[in-house]
């Protein structure tokens, strides 16, 4: 059963690339101190599920069942001794939390009929040494407007952050999902593995990413944090692809431009022959 869950997850991660999430709810953002225990509470107005997948980026850590104990999913070593459900309607229980469990979590609901429902989103943010909690930020605190960067395929791209004073640590994520990395100046902390052979990281903390392809055609965002983790402002990239002109194509434009021309001289030296006759 379990290896069926992890099929059903997979198919809804692939499916993600070409359908948006259907939302069950809008996306909550938990703010927790290191140590203590969150609850991933579902949002299911009158929602009737058999099932919920847990889990981030693309991995599957766990699934809930109402009325059961949680079941381990494939990726769910991290979280060993940790995880517990709500038996009364399969909502996750993350104990004792540590900084590597700040992440963006996805639950997947599924009915009697293993047919996906709708996704609900997580964004867990998670407060070290005293400091506050890092928060998503609102539009009115971004650090600039959306910085537009065109590429080719193939090429690279350099996420260049703003440069406001104190800057320690930048969380990025696509699309406001998907984790990407986080950085410090000049050092990754963590990065998605999808992306683990095409990141590297500027002195000032900036991402570089390398052999563009068609699926990087994303919003990125990068939240910008004190050391105590205060936050400071939100930069949003938007990178676009630009399409070269194929050569068959340049060829026919030049072919048509050459003849448009001769026409207009043949035209031309027909006038002028027709002129010299009549005089």
């Amino acid at each position: 059963m379990k290896v069926y869950f992890s099929i059903c997850w997979c198919l809804v991660v692939y499916l993600n690339g070409l359908v948006s999430i259907i939302p069950c709810a809008s996306m909550k953002s938990l703010f927790v101190e290191e140590g203590e225990d969150v609850i991933l509470q579902l949002d299911l107005n009158n929602i009737r599920l058999t099932s919920v997948t847990w889990g981030y980026e693309k991995f599957l850590i766990a699934t809930t069942k109402p009325g059961q104990p949680v079941e381990m999913g494939d990726h769910g070593s991290d979280y060993t001794g940790r995880l517990d459900s709500n038996l009364k309607d399969g909502s996750l229980i993350i104990k004792s939390l540590s900084p590597k469990d700040m992440r963006v979590y996805r639950a997947e609901l599924f009915n009697s009929q293993n047919k996906y429902i709708c996704a609900q989103i997580y964004d867990l943010r998670i407060s070290r040494n005293g400091g506050v909690s890092p928060r998503i930020a609102d539009f009115k605190e971004s650090c600039n407007g959306t910085r537009q960067i065109f590429s080719r395929l193939g090429q690279n791209v350099t996420l260049q952050l703003p440069r406001p004073s104190g800057v320690a640590f930048i969380v990025w994520d696509i699309n406001n999902i998907d984790h990407l990395a986080i950085t410090r100046p000049g050092q990754i902390e963590s990065q998605n593995y999808c992306y683990s052979e095409r990141l590297s990281v500027m002195s000032d903390g900036s991402l570089r990413l390398s052999r563009i392809t068609a699926n990087d055609e994303q919003i990125f965002r990068a939240e910008l944090y004190t050391n105590n983790w205060v936050h400071c402002c939100t930069q949003f990239f938007e990178v676009k692809l630009q399409k070269k002109k194929s050569t068959m194509s340049s060829v026919i434009y030049q072919a048509l431009s050459g003849c448009v021309l001769l026409v207009a001289v043949l035209i031309l030296l027909h006038h002028i022959r027709t002129e010299c006759i009549v005089n």
